[in-house]
């Protein structure tokens, strides 16, 4: 048997090839039937031949036999010359084989219900006259023969019992199916075996293809099986290595777009109050300096808009995977609170905001995390000041639903360009990743005039 290493790994076992074990088999079945019919065969043989076919019982067995014959043709008034009589006797006596013979050397045999061939098809002439006297009731016996008294005369008759052949070709045949039996468990047990192992192996696999990249895949074979187990386990622990990495990378992106974002807000906050006080104080200056401050002004609003957009990339893209901590609200106070801190900024865009909060009962609690859904609704908000047709009010909803959450509704008419415009769509994205990360859903739907947002969110008692 051919043994080898996949590795140098000291003290790794050795690896032996699922076709090298199964040869092994084989050649082990083999012996263990080879060895399981010399166990059984031969002493079965030894305790035949000295029960059945021992001499006693041998003779026991064959003067019943001429008895019952002897009995047959008495009965019937068999005549000699009727051997298809004879031979319905032998029919019922299986494994007798019977011959009667007559004068002139003429005679017939018999055996399982058919005559032997080469019989003389009538036998005429007895052994003996009619003056012969019967020494038993059987008949009288002279060697291994009989003399049979016929309807036409006395006549010797042969009885051979060759049931014991019977008997041991039956043994051969048992030996032989017992020597399959033994070699296909053998078969069994190994086949077992290796379903065991794939099995095994499957329940492992399916749970890390679940999602429980931690789970272990043990590897305890030295064949192709354990093999493929191993592979897969490092597969496995490449997976989470790699996811690993890019969680701490994500992290890190995180924390930089976080501590840029603030960093460029602080000193820009400060640069845009400056801006709107030489707006507000610009009586004295040139219009060249005017218009100076003007741009300043503007510049300065764009990069604290481009800061607000990779913010909301970085969480459209890469937010986190894990939830955030939340803590019951009364769902109506918390959303007056947050939605009248936009009630003077949508006026003073032309807006005006319907809110209906009627069909929620008082005192409704829900699972949320604040600053999540403030940046929810200020993105929304920020997105009806962008983009809503001043004609039409936009209305608020909050509302209870059947599945045992609350619904926060935003409609608004959309002018026809900007439902025509094509969009990043990295505000809805946000919301969504947020809602995500609180346990809730988000919602939106645009038609030819109007959007509307809808957030769900659980009830909690």
């Amino acid at each position: 048997m051919m043994l080898y290493t996949r590795s140098g790994i000291k003290g790794e076992k050795p690896f032996v090839s699922l076709r090298i074990k199964f040869a092994a088999v084989m050649i082990i079945g083999a012996i263990i039937t080879v060895c399981g019919a010399l166990l059984v065969i031969p002493p079965t043989a030894t305790l035949l031949t000295r029960v059945y076919m021992n001499p006693a019982r041998m003779d026991e067995r064959l003067d019943r036999y001429i008895q019952n014959f002897n009995d047959f043709v008495t009965e019937n008034q068999i005549s000699s010359e009727d051997a298809a009589s004879v031979a319905q006797w032998s029919l019922y006596h299986r494994n007798v084989h019977l011959v009667v013979f007559g004068g002139e050397n003429k005679q017939f045999g018999v055996v399982d219900g058919e005559i032997l061939d080469g019989s003389t098809p009538v036998l005429d002439t007895p052994v003996f006259t009619e003056n012969f006297e019967m020494n038993e009731s059987a008949g009288s016996s002279l060697g291994s023969t009989y003399f049979v008294r016929f309807s036409n005369g006395v006549y010797t008759v042969s009885v051979v019992d060759y049931s014991g052949q019977a008997f041991y070709n039956g043994l051969h045949w048992a030996g032989v199916i017992l020597a399959i039996i033994m070699f296909f468990l053998v078969l069994l047990v190994y086949y077992h075996l290796q379903i065991k192992a794939l099995l095994k192996l499957s329940v492992e696999v399916e749970e890390v293809s679940s999602g429980d990249l931690t789970a272990l895949i043990h590897a305890e074979r030295n064949d192709e099986i354990g093999g493929l187990a191993r592979d897969v386990d490092n597969m496995r622990a490449t997976i989470l290595k790699k996811m690993e990495e890019e969680k701490a990378t994500r992290e890190a992106n995180g924390e930089l777009i976080t501590s840029m974002s603030h960093d460029i807000r602080t000193p820009l906050t400060t640069l845009l109050g400056y801006m709107e006080l030489l707006q507000n104080d610009c009586e004295n200056m040139k219009e060249e300096q005017k218009a100076y401050v003007r741009l300043c002004a503007e510049k300065a609003e764009q990069i604290k808009e481009l800061s607000d957009k990779l913010f909301l990339y970085f969480w459209a893209y890469n937010a986190r995977e894990d939830k955030v901590d939340t803590e019951p609200c009364d769902m109506m106070l918390l959303g007056e609170q947050m939605i009248g801190e936009w009630l003077q900024p949508m006026e003073y865009e032309g807006l005006s905001l319907d809110v209906f909060s009627d069909s929620l009962p008082e005192g409704t609690c829900v699972a949320v995390n604040t600053e999540c859904l403030r940046r929810i609704i200020d993105n929304l908000f920020d997105n009806i000041r962008k983009y809503a047709s001043r004609k039409e009010a936009v209305r608020i909803i909050l509302s209870a639903t059947e599945n045992n959450e609350v619904c926060m509704t935003f409609q608004n008419a959309v002018t026809t360009s900007e439902t025509q415009t094509t969009g990043t769509h990295i505000g809805h994205k946000t919301c969504q990743n947020m809602a995500k990360l609180m346990g809730a859903r988000f919602e939106t739907t645009l038609t030819d005039s109007h959007f509307e947002a809808r957030l769900y969110v659980k009830i909690v008692k």
